[in-house]
């Protein structure tokens, strides 16, 4: 159930650009649960700057006759920045009139709800959708929901408990006020309230009119220019101890626990290894705001490092390699609470060394590890599929992943119209795409194409999906002394085009490319970090296409070539890791890139 919104749910979100809650759940369902975190969200939110007035939305049974409830849903969830579903004991199996379960039904209040918020979160990303379980229940698996629900089983839940129901509750308060309170302080929120403010208050009727027109469009651009001013960011790079130290620190990543606060815990954390090279200890850092930071060596008795986290039900997932066995094999760490971790190296009776590169976490909520596995004399390409209930990796076994000469594979994304796995990287002496139609259990090359191959060596090191529905990828090409960037493009997987080269003085390397969920208020949607010689470098492009390097701090990173390996590109200011300094003394680093 939901409370109807208005006919202006744009509009009037436009005009406050306050804070709105959304809260789904089952009349017959846990009530009593409901109408006391309903009515606890209600003073908990009284008078707290950021919040709108009649924050929580509940009730649409109250939608007037002769209204479209789909509509008017939509509508309500249109306006809402977090969607809480309240699950209790009875929500799956609760019975409608034909015998069936109420949730089977496509009309279904609640389902509708939750499908419309999904949705949004899909297209837009400006959406948290929050489970809550009351009454003891139990997170519903994929297999238990309509297909059309099936994301909202792989979304972190919190958990209110009636014994600790006032503890419970602070938590999750506690994280809608930061959450409220970073909405507030987003430059596009901004611009929305003063456009908002600027125009006349028209009917519903005549702003559709006039943003059909694509005269709204041209307000909000025209504002973005004049509240924004020109883009005259730069990258400030975070001086603390912690990054630091007498020996070798890397960062390979970092991810952002903002939708998980609520559990406690650190909203940003980072990892990778610290030690002397030959004896690297797995190492975290943890940061609540990217500036001050705390680091631990996840394990001391081997060398170890990790390549890739991800947000799962019980914590965080960290996947890297270790090689106490005298070659390197996968290992997985995971923890609850950012300080005790649990995990090993998972040990391969096959003799040569195992490298996870990536975690690839796939929409759909499929892990995967990709890298390569030296075999007989060269590497081969390697996938593992990832349980992190099971805490196992299991490499894929295909001879479309070997071959003459070396391959690796680099990077695994979802191609969006076709929903084809795409894995990037090296094969041979060109650039390498395998495809793989069954979730990553046997692959197949792409075929061949002078697009990926030529004189000279190519080498992919990263791609990722567009709001375009297509793939970027990025690497270099390497002839003689010449080093040049370069981009791939594809909508299917199978046909790449090459993009314009990145040329600089100096040999260039594409190492790392990033969508930006939200654009940039100078409209960036891609930044590529690589390198340019021996420093570090940032490109940004507004279509993928054409390429401007960003300044950092006093006109070049100070990196070699760890570079920049990671990046924060939820929400802003961007955030970026990797390390920097000669490669037997490196400090982690930490660059934060501050939209004015």
């Amino acid at each position: 159930m939901s409370q109807t919104a208005t006919d202006e749910p744009r509009a009037a979100k436009a005009h406050d650009a306050k804070f709105r809650i959304f809260l789904s759940y089952r009349r017959d369902d846990a009530p009593a649960q409901v109408g006391r975190l309903w009515a606890d969200l209600g003073r908990g939110t009284q008078a707290v700057d950021g919040f709108a007035k009649g924050t929580v939305f509940k009730d649409v049974e109250t939608i007037e006759p002769g209204v479209d409830f789909r509509q008017a849903i939509a509508s309500a969830v249109e306006v809402a920045d977090v969607f809480l579903a309240v699950v209790g004991p009875k929500w799956l199996s609760f019975p409608a009139e034909d015998g069936g379960r109420r949730l089977d039904d496509p009309g279904d209040y609640v389902r509708l709800e939750i499908a419309a918020a999904l949705e949004r979160a899909a297209e837009h990303d400006d959406i948290r959708v929050v489970p809550v379980l009351v009454g003891g229940a139990e997170m519903p698996g994929v297999r238990d929901l309509p297909a059309e629900l099936h994301e909202f089983a792989h979304r972190n839940a919190v958990e209110l408990t009636d014994a600790r129901w006032d503890y419970d509750v602070e938590q999750l308060l506690r994280w809608l006020k930061e959450l409220a309170r970073r909405h507030q302080r987003s430059p596009w929120r901004r611009i929305a309230a003063a456009v908002a403010e600027r125009l006349p208050r028209l009917p519903s009727r005549r702003v559709a009119a006039i943003a059909g027109a694509g005269l709204l469009v041209a307000v909000v651009a025209i504002a973005v220019v004049l509240l924004m001013g020109p883009s005259d960011s730069v990258w400030e790079r975070v001086a603390d101890d912690a990054l630091g130290g007498p020996d070798s620190q890397v960062m390979n990543t970092i991810v952002d626990r903002e939708e998980d606060l609520r559990s406690g815990g650190s909203r940003f954390v980072a990892a990778g290894r610290s030690g002397s090279a030959g004896s690297w200890d797995a190492a975290i850092w943890t940061s609540d705001d990217a500036r001050r930071w705390e680091v631990e060596r996840v394990a001391a008795d081997a060398n170890q490092e990790i390549a890739g986290l991800t947000r799962v039900n019980r914590g965080v997932l960290a996947v890297g390699w270790d090689d106490s066995r005298g070659d390197k094999d996968v290992a997985m760490w995971q923890s609850e609470d950012l300080r005790e971790w649990d995990g090993a190296a998972l040990q391969s009776d096959e003799a040569g060394d195992e490298v996870v590169y990536r975690l690839n976490t796939i929409v759909g909520g499929l892990l995967l590890g990709s890298g390569w596995h030296a075999g007989e004399g060269d590497d081969d390409a390697a996938v593992w599929t990832i349980d992190a209930d099971a805490m196992t990796a299991d490499r894929v076994v295909d001879e479309e992943l070997g071959g003459s000469g070396r391959q690796h594979m680099n990077r695994i994304v979802r191609v969006p119209d076709t929903g084809t796995l795409a894995g990037v990287g090296v094969d041979d002496d060109d650039a390498g795409v395998w495809l793989s139609e069954d979730e990553g259990e046997t692959w197949s090359r792409a075929g061949a194409q002078s697009s990926l191959g030529g004189a000279g060596k190519q080498d992919i090191w990263d791609a990722t999906p567009t709001a375009d529905d297509e793939i970027i990828a990025v690497g270099r090409e390497q002839s003689g002394n010449d080093m040049l960037g370069v981009t791939w493009h594809t909508s299917d997987g199978e046909t790449w085009e090459r993009g314009e080269p990145i040329d600089e003085d100096a040999p260039v390397q594409l190492r790392r490319v990033f969508w930006l969920q939200r654009p940039a208020p100078d409209g960036t949607t891609l930044v590529v970090t690589g390198l340019v010689g021996d420093s570090a470098a940032v490109w940004r492009s507004r279509d993928g296409t054409s390429w401007q390097r960003d300044p950092g701090p006093s006109g070049d990173f100070d990196s070699d070539a760890a570079g920049l390996r990671a990046m924060r590109t939820r929400d802003y200011p961007l955030i970026a890791v990797g390390a920097s300094g000669s490669q037997d003394d490196e400090d982690a680093g930490v660059w934060i890139r501050k939209e004015e």
